[in-house]
């Protein structure tokens, strides 16, 4: 843990973070939470126990400085207590159900194909401004990578140097302990590979022995802020800033990779039901429903899919926040 817990629930919360580490979860998202938590508890003298007013003041606070509707935390927090009651201390509060968690989910933006070429074209030059000589060589086949294989954002910054082979013709990579705490293979097309291969060398003039493959130094990855950073400034000065508002994010390389294959698939006349079990490994779902989500948001300029999948509305759930 990189900051120091200071309340009277700093034991409790250590406890906690140990137990679902050890479930294997990485718990970033929830270890925030609980930061905040123990340093509203540390300084707002309401002691050292889980209880009502302590959680429920916090809450009301945060919900009036945060107008955003992903409320994630009130889960953290209700687990929090419920672990707390199994043995540690059977009085600790449990959230109520007043306050319910809403999850966030983002329109899609629909990458065009116009946009995707635009934006790999000023890939290079837009930040070879920004301070660190491996940015402009980073960047570049990171999105790449991102937009040829449909990954995961934090998939492609945790990956690994050590899991990218890259030797032979078939190349591939290892996505270790992705969402859900799944392995899996993907292959990556020749072409791919011959551009990651003339990457990594380059990338070892600036990081030799470098721990992830896509680093921000020796030892260290990519931050989420920095991609998201890197991927805006290049959306900029690529000149596709939208006026109205509406803006891409790294992972609309993840929904353009599904939506173009399932695009392909019916236009090329192949039974799309059959196939999607394929996209759904590739991509890391844990069950096809998720891949069905994506039939589900595929927009106007795929009406083929219309009434193909007209049968399947009831088999289409919602998305949740870990797969967004």
């Amino acid at each position: 843990m990189g900051h120091t817990l200071m309340s009277g629930l700093a034991e409790d919360i250590q406890a906690f973070l140990l137990h679902k580490r050890s479930l294997g979860y990485k718990y970033k998202t929830g270890e925030f939470a609980l930061l905040e938590l123990d340093s509203y508890c540390y300084s707002s003298g309401l002691g050292a126990k889980l209880n009502r007013e302590l959680v429920e003041s916090w809450i009301i606070k945060k919900e009036a400085a945060h107008t955003s509707p992903y409320r994630n935390y009130i889960s953290v927090i209700r687990k929090f207590g419920r672990f707390l009651q199994g043995g540690r201390d059977p009085d600790a509060y449990i959230v109520a159900d007043r306050f319910t968690m809403q999850n966030y989910r983002p329109v899609p933006y629909f990458l065009t194909e116009e946009e995707i070429s635009s934006f790999f074209n000023a890939s290079r030059w837009a930040i070879s401004s920004c301070r660190g000589a491996s940015r402009p060589i980073v960047y570049p086949p990171f999105f790449m990578l991102m937009y040829c294989c449909g990954l995961r954002t934090i998939e492609a910054r945790s990956l690994l140097s050590e899991d990218v082979h890259l030797e032979k013709e078939e190349g591939f990579i290892d996505i270790r302990a992705s969402k859900g705490h799944r392995d899996r293979r993907v292959f990556i097309s020749e072409s791919l590979r011959q551009h990651l291969m003339q990457y990594d060398n380059e990338i070892a003039k600036i990081f030799n022995e470098r721990l992830f493959f896509f680093p921000s130094s020796k030892e260290y990855g990519l931050s989420a802020t920095a991609v998201v950073t890197s991927f805006n400034r290049i959306w900029d000065a690529a000149g596709l800033r939208n006026l109205a508002g509406k803006q891409p994010r790294p992972y609309s390389f993840r929904h353009h990779f599904a939506f173009a294959n399932i695009n392909r698939w019916t236009e090329s006349g192949k039974n799309v039901n059959a196939l999607l079990p394929y996209l759904m490994r590739f991509m890391g779902h844990s069950s096809v429903n998720s891949t069905y989500y994506y039939i589900h948001l595929v927009p106007d300029f795929f009406p083929v899919l219309e009434e193909m999948t007209r049968s399947l509305e009831g088999l289409i759930p919602e998305v949740d926040n870990e797969e967004q």
